[in-house]
């Protein structure tokens, strides 16, 4: 992995870490560590606020007459915000994030509750729409470890 060191700071000192998420098994070694700096051009990028792309999240679908964009013109937190603008169009426009629960948490208890949410600001939205076709919502999808669906929530 190439991993750009923060520039404007004074570090002092790298950590490094083992972190097997919640549906890893079986048997890590960890040697031979090496750290070279590259005397090359940036050759990956690590998804963050500064590129044009939030980390952990694709689009979905874009379709014509819509526009994805991590945007900085409103936000609730940390300057930024995935943001859909979508004018008169028959397609799905969305955002999508595969398995990022293993990102925020390392384990996930078995029978414990889970909080769900996001903040979410509309405007020019449909108002009553008569369709399921006219509205928009927030789907949260769980599966089993094997990768069959168990459920899919919807917040409208």
């Amino acid at each position: 992995m190439d991993v750009t060191v923060p520039t404007g700071t004074d570090v002092r000192s790298l950590s490094v870490r083992i972190h097997p998420y919640s549906q890893f098994t079986g048997t890590i070694y960890f040697d031979e560590l090496s750290i070279v700096k590259l005397d090359v051009p940036q050759i990956s990028g690590i998804g963050g606020f500064e590129s044009n792309l939030p980390s952990y999240w694709t689009k979905g679908n874009e379709p014509a007459g819509a526009t994805l964009t991590w945007a900085s013109d409103q936000s609730r937190s940390m300057g930024k915000s995935l943001k859909i603008v979508k004018s008169v169009t028959s397609d799905v426009a969305m955002w999508q994030s595969e398995n990022m629960v293993d990102f925020w948490s390392n384990r996930l208890m078995p029978n414990v509750d889970v909080l769900l949410g996001a903040y979410i600001k509309t405007q020019g939205i449909n108002i009553n729409p008569a369709t399921d076709d006219a509205k928009w919502y927030l789907a949260y999808d769980f599966y089993r470890k094997d990768g069959t669906l168990i459920g899919e929530t919807n917040f409208q």
